[in-house]
């Protein structure tokens, strides 16, 4: 299992699973899955960040998917969610993202943060399925800008968590079936479940860095015949994409703050050139 921080490192597997400390308990797996109870509170903190997208292609054609906030006014998602595959390319003539469109611990709705977007900062590349585009303001710290920096290296094996916007409904999080079984330098595969509405979902590994987005399911070969798997698009070939085009800070792993005019007061956001 991937080596982790400190405060999530999980206890090593005891010889013949016994508890060193009582006969009375034992370890039933290879590794134990035992987490300190702060894991869970740096998931929801993490999962701030994540936006439910309503996307218009035309009066009577509308989207759902999911982003990520990646800088002040910056989110990313997948290439096909905001431009349309089925009609030429064509990219979305709006979108709204939702903040904090979830429920809380009773099931009561709690309340939304509304963003517009700008269509003409829309920009991606359909190779890789990624694409950003700016809100018309700065989104609130309340939904922090997440780090694309190196994660810990990903293994066969290793948990993975998506927070995602299933159906374009509340968020919701996937905690079962959640461990990779394959990767590449470009992707991984997993049978954590997702809906329509999941696509561009962020996946986290066990530290609660994100390490992919969601893209949807694929075929794939097996020793008997063919089985249907999710796939993730890694977020080192992303980053470096970005980076190309200025709009992530290699060092700091941050998308770069929206400039200023003379004045200090916001100049409106520099239109983002799109990879074709």
């Amino acid at each position: 299992m991937n080596a982790l921080p400190p405060h999530y490192a999980l206890p090593p597997p005891l010889p013949g699973g016994r508890n060193a400390e009582s006969p009375h308990e034992a370890l039933l797996g290879e590794v134990s899955t035992l987490r300190s109870i702060g894991f869970l509170q740096r998931g929801v903190q993490r999962a701030a960040s994540v936006a439910r997208l309503r996307i218009t292609f035309s009066a009577s054609r509308i989207r759902y998917g999911t982003a990520v906030r990646i800088g002040e006014d910056l989110l990313l998602t997948c290439h096909h969610v905001l431009f349309d595959w089925a009609r030429g390319n064509a990219p979305a003539m709006g979108a709204v993202a939702w903040f904090n469109y979830q429920q809380d611990a009773d099931g009561n709705s709690l309340p939304v943060e509304s963003y517009r977007t700008l269509p003409q900062t829309l920009a991606g590349d359909r190779d890789q399925d990624w694409a950003v585009l700016r809100t018309t303001c700065p989104v609130a710290e309340d939904f922090p800008a997440l780090d694309l920096g190196s994660p810990i290296p990903l293994i066969e094996g290793a948990r993975i968590y998506i927070v995602q916007h299933p159906g374009g409904g509340p968020k919701k999080i996937t905690l079962d079936r959640n461990q990779v079984t394959h990767l590449n330098d470009r992707m991984i595969h997993y049978r954590a479940e997702t809906e329509a509405g999941s696509s561009g979902a962020p996946i986290f590994d066990e530290a609660w860095s994100l390490v992919a987005i969601h893209q949807g399911w694929q075929r794939v070969a097996t020793a008997t015949g063919t089985a249907i798997v999710n796939q993730g698009l890694r977020i080192e070939g992303i980053a470096s994409s970005l980076q190309a085009l200025g709009l992530l800070d290699a060092a700091s792993g941050h998308a770069p703050p929206r400039s200023a005019d003379p004045a200090g007061s916001p100049s409106s956001p520099a239109p983002i050139h799109a990879i074709h």
